[in-house]
């Protein structure tokens, strides 16, 4: 008789577990597959518990300062009006502006630009498993020493861009000129290690 495969996401597994369990078995692999399952491992490594929070909310501020390069917003070359500007950044952050979770907002960042929820998707085939378990029972601390994640260069970009801005924004000080924004082009970079689990 042939083995079926069952999808546990369709049972009770707590979500949370879920997203570990993908992201420790993805992340035994030799490369990277990027399907749908990388946006969820993203999301865990970025969770509260794994993230390096500095450079998180520096992630989460750029989005907010790209999102008003974006929107074209126009600004006087003043102080003040770099005051407003980085006012109405911070209410544009990806996870003020549009209700996403830091983790959420900052994987979608790095993953694909689109300002949604990453919600668990069913199983690829490789991670099914070929028995059922139903009377699955969490077992608390086994993701532990599994999941590492090192993020740097988000604080250092955003002090280096914050510079710039303030150097654009004090020219006209005393004189009504306008701010000529600067054309961005920002690239993001997710590396993996292999490691011994």
């Amino acid at each position: 008789m042939a083995r079926r495969t069952l999808d546990p996401t369709q049972r009770q597994i707590p979500e949370r577990n879920e997203f570990k369990y993908r992201t420790i078995r993805r992340g035994v692999g030799h490369g990277l597959i990027l399907d749908r399952v990388w946006a969820e491992q993203l999301k865990t490594h970025l969770g509260e518990q794994y993230r390096n929070n500095r450079e998180t909310e520096a992630t989460l501020k750029l989005t907010g300062l790209l999102e008003m390069f974006e929107r074209n917003f126009r600004f006087m070359a003043t102080r003040e009006d770099y005051r407003k500007m980085i006012a109405k950044s911070e209410k544009l952050r990806w996870d003020k502006g549009f209700g996403l979770s830091k983790e959420d907002a900052v994987a979608r960042f790095f993953e694909s630009g689109k300002k949604q929820k990453i919600s668990l998707s069913p199983r690829p085939s490789d991670l099914r498993a070929t028995q059922d378990y139903p009377n699955y029972v969490p077992r608390t601390g086994s993701s532990i020493g599994k999941i590492h994640t090192r993020q740097i260069g988000a604080d250092r970009v955003l002090k280096d861009f914050k510079k710039m801005l303030e150097a654009i924004f004090s020219i006209g000080d005393g004189a009504k000129k306008r701010a000529n924004m600067p054309k961005l082009n920002v690239s993001r970079t997710v590396s993996k290690t292999i490691g011994k689990l």
